[in-house]
Order: structure tokens, then C-alpha cells, then sequence
């Protein structure tokens, strides 16, 4: 199903490649043992497809979730440490985009400036904390 879903997106088809991530990380769940590493790299691959068709929120939500269970394997299981610090990287793109986003939905007349101000200098911030860590993860498994 990843395949599948990543043929969807080579193909210009986002959402349906969204979806068949969902369906994708559903199974996983429910027939991969518990702390297989498949796990948050299909989330962190659906969390992408979420954010590329502006699901930011939901894309925040999966991401967190992917990198909690990556932060759980060993920096040696399967690309631990490089999936794990990519997936960082990855969320902070989708905090970036939450703070564009805010900013644009401001010029076009939504909220007050300080409003799409607030929600941008916070996502930067978690953009910036992301970043941060992924910078520290690479440099702890350039140790191993």
C-alpha cells in the first residue's frame, strides 16, 4: 500500500495518495509488532502527504506521533537515528507552513495581524525546536 500510495503521488494524485497512507499506517498498526520501525516511517510519509494538500493540523498530529514512536527504537534499528532526524525535519517543514498559511489567510482579510502574527512566531518556534533537535540527532548517531 506505501508503494501504491507513493505511485499515486508520483502521479499528481495528493489526496488519494493521503489516503491510501491512512489505510497504509491503519494496517501496519494492527500486523507489525510493536515498535517495528515501519511504523513511524509510513506516519512520517503520510504526515508529508497530509501537509502537501494543507492538512498542516492533521499533519502536526501524525507527525508527533511518528516521532514519538521513533524516538523509541534504537538509533541503529533500521535507520533509527536518520529516519527519526528526517521526520524532524519534516514536522518542522509543516510548522513553517502553519505559520505561512497564517500569514496568508491575514493578507487575504482573516484574522487580526497580531492574531496571524502570534500563530507564526509559535510555529517558527516549533520549526526552530525541531530543527534543533534533529541537528543534535545527527550529530549523536555520526558518533556510532
Amino acid at each position: 500500500m506505501v508503494n501504491l500510495a507513493a505511485a499515486q503521488r508520483l502521479s499528481g494524485d495528493e489526496f488519494t495518495a493521503a489516503r491510501t497512507l491512512t489505510d497504509a499506517v491503519e494496517v501496519l498498526q494492527d500486523t507489525l509488532a510493536s515498535g517495528d520501525p515501519e511504523v513511524p516511517v509510513a506516519m512520517n510519509n503520510l504526515a508529508v502527504m497530509l501537509r502537501n494538500t494543507r492538512q498542516t493540523a492533521e499533519a502536526r498530529a501524525v507527525f508527533a506521533e511518528a516521532l514519538r514512536l521513533a524516538s523509541a527504537l534504537p538509533a541503529d534499528a533500521a535507520g533509527g537515528g536518520h529516519d527519526h532526524t528526517v521526520m524532524q525535519v519534516n514536522a518542522s517543514r509543516n510548522e513553517l507552513a502553519i505559520g505561512s498559511d497564517a500569514l496568508v489567510v491575514f493578507e487575504a482579510g482573516g484574522p487580526t495581524a497580531a492574531a496571524a502574527f502570534g500563530i507564526a512566531s509559535r510555529a517558527a518556534a516549533a520549526a526552530e525546536t525541531l530543527l534543533r533537535e534533529a541537528i543534535a540527532a545527527r550529530r549523536e548517531v555520526r558518533r556510532f
